[in-house]
Formats: C-alpha cells, sequence, structure tokens
C-alpha cells in the first residue's frame, strides 16, 4: 500500500496506490491521484495587462492494471488510465490581451479546461530461454478530449471578420495580422495502434532488439506522428567488454498530402536514420566515446511544430553530425 500527499504554492496533489495479489499468478493494481491547481493574477508584460483567470477544478485521476502469469515464460497484462493537462502559465499569458481587447468590445474567449487522456492497453510477454528471444506485442486505444493546443480564430469560427478587425484595432494591431491563441479543441480525438517488439541474443555479447509499431489518429487536424515505423538496434561487446558498439536504425514512413497537406515536400517521402556509437573503457575511471548520428545523411528531418517551416527545429537533421566524448573519474 502507497500513498502520497504533496503541497506547493498553487498546487495541491493527494495519491493512493495499492497492489493486490488475488493469486500466486493474478495481481491487480488500484491508484487515485487528486489535483488541485490554485492560479494567482498573471501579467502580460508587453501590454502592462493583469487578469486573475478563472479557477481551475479539481481533477481525479484513476488508474487500474492486471497481469496474469498464463506460465512462467509469458505474462498478460491490462491497463487503464486517466490522466490530464491543465493549461500552463504562458498558455494564459498568450491569450491575456486578446481575452481583454474582446471583451471590451462586449466578446469573449473560451474559457481555458483541462485536457484529459483516457488510456487502455492490453501487453502479452512471451520468452523463449532455450532460443534467448523475447516477443512482446502491446495494443493501445486512447481518447483525448478538450485538447489544448494553438488555434487561429477564423479557423476556429470564433468571431467574424468584423469582429477580429475590431479586436485588431482595439489592441493597435495591423488587419493583416491573422489572430489565435492556445484553445480547446471541440473534437474528441482518438488514437489506437501497437507495438510489436522482439529481442534476440544471437551471440553471448551480441543482442538484437526490433519493433514494428503503428498508430492511426480519427478526428486529428494533422497527423504529426508516422504511422508506420520500424526500429532495429544492435549492441554488442568487444575485447572483455572493454569496447561496446551500438547500431541503431529508424524507419518512418512518409506523410500523404492527406495526413499532412500543408507540410513542406521532403515529408513526402520515407525517412531512413542510422546512427553509430562506439565506447572505449580505457580503465575503470577513463572512457571514450564517439557517437555519428545519420550516418548515411538522410535528408527527412524530424517532425517540427510547424511542418511547412523547417527553419522551426528541423535544420541540421539531413546532416551528418560526429560527437566525440571523453569521460574522466577523479
Amino acid at each position: 500500500m502507497a500513498w502520497g500527499f504533496g503541497y506547493r504554492v498553487g498546487e495541491l496533489s493527494i495519491f493512493t496506490e495499492d497492489v493486490i495479489a488475488l493469486s500466486n499468478s493474478w495481481t491487480a493494481s488500484l491508484g487515485l491521484r487528486y489535483d488541485k491547481i490554485y492560479l494567482g493574477d498573471m501579467e502580460h508584460v508587453s501590454f502592462r495587462q493583469t487578469e486573475t483567470p478563472d479557477e481551475i477544478e479539481g481533477h481525479y485521476s484513476p488508474r487500474i492494471a492486471t497481469a496474469y502469469e498464463l506460465d512462467e515464460n509469458t505474462v498478460v497484462k491490462a491497463s487503464y488510465q486517466h490522466g490530464f493537462r491543465t493549461p500552463d502559465a504562458f498558455y494564459y499569458v498568450q491569450n491575456l490581451a486578446t481575452k481583454d481587447a474582446a471583451q471590451s468590445l462586449g466578446l469573449d474567449l473560451p474559457s481555458f479546461g483541462i485536457e484529459t487522456t483516457d488510456s487502455y492497453e492490453i501487453n502479452f510477454e512471451k520468452d523463449f530461454p532455450g532460443q534467448k528471444i523475447n516477443i512482446d506485442l502491446n495494443l493501445f486505444y486512447n481518447i483525448f478530449k478538450d485538447q489544448l493546443s494553438f488555434r487561429f480564430y477564423d479557423d476556429a469560427g470564433l468571431f467574424t471578420e468584423d469582429e477580429m478587425a475590431a479586436i485588431k484595432t482595439e489592441l493597435g494591431l495591423p488587419q493583416f495580422v491573422r489572430l489565435g491563441s492556445f484553445l480547446n479543441s471541440d473534437d474528441k480525438i482518438k488514437a489506437y495502434g501497437g507495438e510489436l517488439i522482439g529481442s534476440i541474443q544471437p551471440l553471448t555479447h551480441t543482442e538484437v532488439r526490433m519493433s514494428y509499431g503503428y498508430v492511426h489518429l480519427v478526428n486529428a487536424d494533422l497527423m504529426q506522428y508516422p504511422s508506420h515505423q520500424i526500429k532495429l538496434n544492435t549492441l554488442s561487446y568487444f575485447l572483455n567488454n572493454k569496447l561496446l558498439l551500438s547500431l541503431n536504425y529508424l524507419y518512418n514512413i512518409g506523410y500523404s498530402e492527406s495526413d499532412l497537406p500543408d507540410a513542406h515536400d521532403i515529408y513526402r517521402s520515407d525517412r531512413h536514420v542510422v546512427d553509430l556509437a562506439l565506447n572505449y573503457n580505457v580503465n575503470k575511471n577513463l572512457s571514450i566515446g564517439l557517437t555519428v548520428n545519420n550516418l548515411f545523411e538522410n535528408d527527412v528531418p524530424p517532425m517540427v511544430f510547424e511542418p511547412d517551416r523547417l527553419n522551426l527545429g528541423g535544420l541540421g537533421f539531413d546532416e551528418r553530425r560526429v560527437y566525440v566524448s571523453l569521460k574522466l573519474k577523479v
């Protein structure tokens, strides 16, 4: 049985959890958490405005999980957990100026709410000790409600063109500026998929790990996660375990125009990335490392916040990057 109590200025958290042995092969875990956020005054430095945000209601987060051993090498698990995210201070500050300007015109922005996630998972794990093989299958189904994200007001349909023009005038902004801020999404987003993971030890000092993952989103404005992904990792030790060699391969399927209609064309291509790492332990106090990322210089970068603007986080990942490290214990 575990329980806890946490408090700091503006936040109160209480949680409890217990693991129950239903039989020699069957266990269950039950947990419950309560969080309460207290907000104070917030000031928008640029506009010199101070506002007290709307109160955030307390929130309960339950969790239940169970595991059953079919035999000593086979385990089946299932779980449900509820998660949440409250708007942070940056979200509120982004909205302060527009909210005050809209209210002065008899308009208003919707109040922030808590973003929630309900997650259902099933796991099947099987060991083959004689062959040094492990198989792990995970299936999931997630529901996201009231998701917090940046949205433009014309896309959200909050104001007419005349109302937005009046808000811009009130704020002293030019009319060509596009208004937007963080809001809760009206759509309930669903995600389902799974991952199949396999590991094998073909040699005494070598382990190979492979995985395939699939995810599908429903009602998401943008599919900013690859629907198909493959990972391969090899880990080998040489010279009496002094030299460690790691080789990693990542494959992401390209994004279709329906997934990301406004994305840069480079995201239509599949992404293949190979990383290599070497570490040599000279002695117990000294080690030398070499890491090479994107060994073959694949030119498809990882997904960024705005996929049509690679300069916001995507630049440089199409190049080979080499890092050398030296660790000394004194």
